[in-house]
């Protein structure tokens, strides 16, 4: 039997600077302590030896130059040389093989300019958005070129937060493109999707062109491990009980087994800082519980991948459906001047059942992914509603339109038919989202009519004026992690929303 892979995602990781101490909200923790500002090597130490001894492996971000305070060749601010060197030769002779290395950017804070070092005083995430190949190509390269200096073989990127997500088709290009360029590399990996709690959720092939591959390898398990940076609890029973979270001691529940039993492979997200808990490495020590737990109750159906070799993987699934479809065509096809080659023709149905699973493969995982958009739809319809009995009447008309939708998701086999059914789905939640708010709004009052005065003209009503935006203009894609990300966020939509009011007399988003 296939085992399935395991693979640990650690991000924000680097030597010694505390990297998420230069973009958080505040330098305080929720219990009232200072954050510390850097990460030592006998963390790093302690997190080496948790590799080596449970066999874990994934991916571990080194972000090149971090914060912008220097960089891991040259030397970090407020570091020595040797400290950096040292870490790096950890990285280089303990984790290697086991996971696999990649720049999350260049500072995973504020984007320079990679000729004068200069900070330009925005996010990497944000600038991102609004970058093209043309201009994201340098500045990967420049994130792999630290690496490669510092005698890392990087295989793949992480994106920092939500990086490049609004320009997908670009940013992938660039990936590649610039692992190309640095590395002379044909194949890599690429984080940035989080497909927590979705059904057959696993890596797949994003980039085929040209000689060139990409593969996208999704989160598929949240970081649990979070909670351990906010509070003082490193008691036994704390950190079991986030061990339970991912498995339980008998290997009965817990998100890994639910990612199993639902056909995703289990793939953690888990932060560097999540795991030194603020100094106190309780997250580290629930990391080791978890491992263990895995090695004990799962090593017969499971098994550690890095990243490096869940890309071959899919990059092999691939080749075989394509080489099997080259060969089809070879097969069927007649050149000019030639015979049909009868002798063939019993290789035809290996082939096209090789070609029918993949295919098979790629119609399941568009059906998960539109399944999801229905889910999300009921629920911002059932949200609106919220429970209003007024409302109930559209919520039944709602629901039955998504219960066909979803009867007929799961008949149709064509990837494009399933495509084409995002976008009125949508149209038709906005829709109902609109009726329920119009049904629940309190009655407004009729104004009272004022009589004209004998002899004068009624005044001409002034005209709206309307401006029509793009919701995913507005409303920018993100990941948020705490309260805190959630009041930026909406912070920063409402001091956008005034400002584009003052310009006009309403807004509608589209």
């Amino acid at each position: 039997m296939k085992k399935t892979p395991i693979s640990i995602i650690i991000d924000d990781s680097t030597a010694l600077c505390y990297v998420y101490y230069y973009h958080m909200p505040t330098p305080i923790t929720k219990d009232g302590r200072p954050f510390p500002t850097f990460l030592p090597n006998s963390f790093m130490k302690r997190f080496c030896d948790i590799v080596e001894k449970r066999g874990v492996k994934g991916k571990f971000s080194i972000v090149p130059a971090p914060a912008g305070k220097g960089d891991v060749v040259r030397g970090i601010e407020g570091f020595s040389k040797s400290e950096t060197d040292e870490w790096l030769d950890m990285a280089k002779t303990r984790l290697a093989g086991n996971f696999s290395f990649g720049p999350e950017m260049l500072t995973h804070a504020h984007v320079i300019d990679i000729n004068s070092g200069e900070d330009l005083g925005e996010y990497e995430h944000r600038w991102s958005q609004k970058q093209n190949k043309e201009t994201l190509v340098p500045y990967i390269s420049k994130a792999f070129s630290i690496l490669k200096d510092a005698d890392i073989d990087a295989t793949g990127v992480t994106s920092p937060w939500d990086f490049g997500e609004q320009i997908l088709d670009d940013y992938e290009e660039a990936i590649s493109l610039s692992i190309k360029n640095v590395y002379g590399k044909n194949e890599a990996w690429y984080f940035l999707h989080m497909l927590f709690d979705t059904p057959n959720a696993r890596p797949w092939l994003a980039v085929n062109r040209d000689g060139r591959k990409l593969v996208s390898v999704p989160g598929t398990i949240n970081d649990f491990f979070w909670q351990t940076i906010d509070t003082t609890d490193t008691s036994e029973e704390f950190i079991n009980s986030i061990a339970d979270t991912y498995i339980s001691a008998n290997g009965k529940s817990g998100k890994i087994i639910e990612a199993i039993e639902n056909g995703s492979y289990p793939i953690l997200t888990i932060h560097w800082q999540s795991l030194f808990s603020s100094g106190l490495e309780t997250g580290l020590k629930a990391f080791d519980e978890v491992a263990r737990r895995i090695n004990l109750l799962l090593s017969d159906k499971c098994c550690f991948k890095s990243f490096e070799e869940l890309m071959k993987d899919c990059i092999a699934e691939n080749e075989e459906a394509h080489k099997a479809l080259n060969t089809i065509r070879l097969i069927i096809m007649v050149q000019t001047g030639s015979k049909f080659n009868y002798n063939r023709i019993r290789e035809l149905n290996p082939l096209m059942d090789t070609v029918r699973t993949a295919h098979d493969k790629m119609l399941e995982e568009k059906r998960v992914e539109i399944l999801e958009t229905v889910r999300q739809c009921m629920e911002a319809t059932h949200t609106a509603a919220n429970g209003d009995s007024k409302a109930s009447h559209l919520i039944e008309k709602s629901d039955r339109y998504f219960s066909q939708c979803r009867e007929k998701i799961a008949e149709l086999k064509s990837l494009a038919l399933l495509d084409a059914m995002f976008l009125p789905m949508c149209q038709y939640k906005d829709d109902t989202v609109d009726n329920i708010e119009s049904v629940l709004a309190p009655p407004v009052p009729k104004p009272q009519v004022q009589p004209t005065q004998s002899g004068k003209e009624t005044a001409p009503v002034k005209k709206k004026v309307v401006r029509a935006y793009n919701r995913q203009v507005v409303f920018q894609a993100k990941t948020l992690q705490t309260d805190a990300d959630i009041d930026d966020y909406v912070e920063k939509i409402r001091s956008q929303l005034k400002q584009l009011l003052k310009n006009c007399d309403e807004i509608k988003l589209n």
